[in-house]
């Protein structure tokens, strides 16, 4: 399924209503997930719980707990072997932004601006391959700090 129709299907966030299976590392105000329809293998996403649209509108608490959860998204990318990441937020209408809760993109291996394909290319993940991913994301963490 493209990304732009799976757009289609979905009634609420789905950032809100993310299950808890599918969660990575989580703090009191954010969470890590893997992107279902990713830019790249392990693309990370960190998010916060609150649901909001605009940069504008985080509190330092939260973005202190997002720093923390970026960094430690890091270093699960650099512990499955990455040597470069890149780091996305997107704020404003015009931002390609394509769910409206405020979330943070973080990418191995990819030049942002030269990915080569728009949004209606990128594929969703199957359940297999988020369930692949998903395990190999978590068997990087396992052997890092799991303390925030």
């Amino acid at each position: 399924m493209k990304y732009t129709d799976f757009l289609k299907t979905i009634k609420t966030c789905p950032f809100c209503a993310r299950p808890t299976d599918e969660i990575l590392l989580e703090s009191e105000k954010a969470f890590v997930t893997y992107a279902i329809a990713p830019y790249h293998k392990h693309h990370l996403l960190v998010i916060p719980k609150r649901h909001f649209s605009s940069f504008i509108e985080i509190t330092t608490e939260e973005m202190s707990e997002i720093d923390i959860l970026q960094r430690k998204a890091l270093d699960i990318l650099h512990n499955l072997g990455y040597k470069n990441v890149s780091f996305l937020v997107r704020d404003g209408d015009g931002s390609g932004k394509s769910i409206e809760h405020l979330h943070y993109h973080v990418i191995p291996d990819v030049f942002l601006g030269d990915m080569g394909h728009s949004i209606a290319d990128r594929p969703v993940m199957t359940e297999t391959e988020c369930l692949e991913s998903f395990e190999d994301l978590k068997n990087a963490l396992s052997s890092l700090d799991k303390k925030l």
